[in-house]
């Protein structure tokens, strides 16, 4: 059986990313630091799923974790997006504090890098195919507001790129996902105008969780030929605003 491993995997998008690779056979690590949905899910999946709480942003915790695992346990597939906007960047930016950028890029950055970098032992030992997906946003795209978190996401792509050769070395595909507006319990609470959003989608939709988790499972076990590449799942958000 292959190994995956979710961070943000309590999220709207990350619990769909999560079954949708439950129902597909695999078995599951799922990272957040939401203690109740973990539990949630944990006994949605008794069996199926290992879920823990861990602060991405912090590389000793999710090293903790990592050195916590059997020495002879391996991931094939490591998939990140654990992070979102602080409450804060909804503000002006003139408004806003170093802090807040620091924040937003520890978790949104800096937490996607701490787990690869952690992980990497355990996915050069897999024998099988092996892949990494970041999920960015198209916010790294377009002028959607959010400076920070949109500088973020945009550094997702350029640790892609400045790592695929040397990850293709070890067998190891990275890729990265930018969904559009997905509508969660947590995106409907942001402070979004998404009758705007929505007139601007060229298929007068948004992107659903299934849509990002589809694209996801695929760029992990499908298009095995495909490497340094971003998918974009907007419903075409970021092509006609």
């Amino acid at each position: 059986m292959k190994n995956v491993l979710i961070t943000g995997g309590a999220g709207g998008i990350g619990q769909g990313i999560v079954e949708k690779f439950i129902k597909e056979g695999y078995f599951v690590y799922v990272l957040d630091k939401d203690e109740s949905a973990l539990n949630q899910l944990s006994s949605k999946y008794e069996g199926k799923c290992s879920c823990h709480k861990v602060d991405v942003s912090d590389a000793n915790c999710v090293n903790g974790f990592i050195s916590s695992l059997p020495q002879e346990k391996t991931i094939n597939y490591v998939i990140t997006l654990a992070g979102r906007a602080g409450e804060n960047e909804w503000l002006p930016f003139e408004e806003q504090t170093a802090k807040d950028v620091e924040d937003s890029i520890k978790v949104n950055l800096l937490g996607h890098i701490n787990v690869i970098m952690g992980c990497l032992p355990l996915l050069k030992k897999a024998s099988e195919d092996k892949a990494i997906v970041m999920v960015s946003s198209i916010n790294a795209l377009q002028s959607f507001g959010l400076p920070a978190y949109s500088a973020s996401k945009s550094g997702l792509y350029g640790f892609m790129n400045g790592s695929m050769t040397e990850f293709g070395k070890m067998g190891i595909r990275i890729n990265t996902v930018s969904p559009g507006t997905v509508l969660t319990e947590a995106t409907k609470k942001e402070p979004k105008n998404f009758k705007d959003l929505l007139s601007n989608s060229a298929l007068n939709k948004f992107a659903t969780i299934k849509n990002v988790a589809d694209v996801t499972f695929a760029l992990c076990e499908t298009f095995d030929a495909v490497t340094g590449e971003d998918i974009v799942v907007d419903c075409g958000q970021s092509k006609i605003r």
